[in-house]
């Protein structure tokens, strides 16, 4: 398949075992504790990954309650599956298999800058949502690919790769990457999808992590993927071999950065909105 790099399939292992919890444990926390759902509700998390946030959830809901963690890549929904009771679904935004006013709370980590049409995708959300409830989305303010060993990781890649040809294939990746890095933005969306008591914070996390770790958290992001398949098979082992040897010989073995991250949160309002789709496609013009 043209797009089988773009797949989370292939990589659930490893971001289970490395990228979860250097850089998704905390923000998924900080999340939950702004949706603070109540024992027995319904929370959906779209884009759930290997489950962190979902995971989080269900121990909030308690057994009274339902967690449904929604995902496209099946071999993310299997790490779900075995790390607590949430209901696997395969799924991707705008297309929610629920009907309306479906949950009390819905998260959404680190996915809408992977959509390509995010206004519809904030309307079938909010849709889902019962009169009163939660949303609540992270983006990066920051992310690792920004912190000095990621530049240090790009200047490598910039030899093996033209920057034009990368940017093109992650423009159709992560289109609001760039946007939805700024908190303005993301509280006008929210706003925009006609949520109310909208709010938005930037965190920041420090992380300190194995040179050796840092480099195969690099080797799963969606840059890296894109040149493995593209890149003749000796390039790319090149590739590695020398982005690991300079990140060792600027860093030493451990790494200490910080990323930042945007959290936002609104309430939809007791009285349906409409237009949502329409309108938040024309903000984003």
């Amino acid at each position: 398949m043209r797009d089988a790099w773009r797949s989370y399939d292939p990589i659930a292992e490893t971001y289970a075992r490395i990228a979860e919890g250097y850089y998704f444990a905390k923000p998924a926390r900080a999340l939950l504790s702004l949706l603070d759902p109540a024992p027995g509700s319904r929370v959906l998390d779209v884009g759930t990954g290997t489950g962190v946030v979902a995971a989080l959830a269900v121990h909030l809901v308690g057994p009274g309650g339902l967690v449904v963690g929604l995902d496209p890549a099946v071999g993310m929904l299997r790490a779900l599956r075995k790390r607590c009771s949430a209901e696997a679904v395969v799924g991707v935004l705008p297309l929610l298999p629920h009907p309306e006013a479906s949950f009390d709370a819905i998260a959404a980590a680190f996915v809408l800058t992977h959509v390509s049409d995010y206004g519809g995708a904030l309307d079938a959300m909010v849709k889902a949502l019962r009169p009163g409830g939660r949303l609540a989305i992270s983006a990066w303010g920051t992310s690792p690919s920004s912190t000095p060993p990621g530049e240090a990781w790009q200047v490598v890649v910039r030899e093996f790769i033209s920057h034009e040809t990368l940017q093109a294939a992650l423009g159709e990746a992560l289109p609001w990457e760039e946007r939805f890095s700024d908190p303005m933005f993301l509280e006008a969306a929210l706003r925009v999808a006609g949520l109310t008591d909208t709010r938005v914070d930037q965190l920041k996390y420090p992380v300190a992590m194995a040179t050796d770790a840092f480099v195969e958290s690099r080797l799963i992001s969606l840059p890296s993927r894109f040149m493995e398949s593209v890149l003749p098979a000796r390039e790319w082992r090149r590739f590695t071999e020398e982005a690991s040897h300079r990140l060792a010989e600027a860093f030493g073995s451990q790494l200490c950065f910080e990323v930042r991250v945007n959290l936002g949160v609104g309430t939809k309002c007791a009285a349906e909105h409409s237009v949502v789709g329409r309108t938040a496609t024309e903000m984003r013009k």
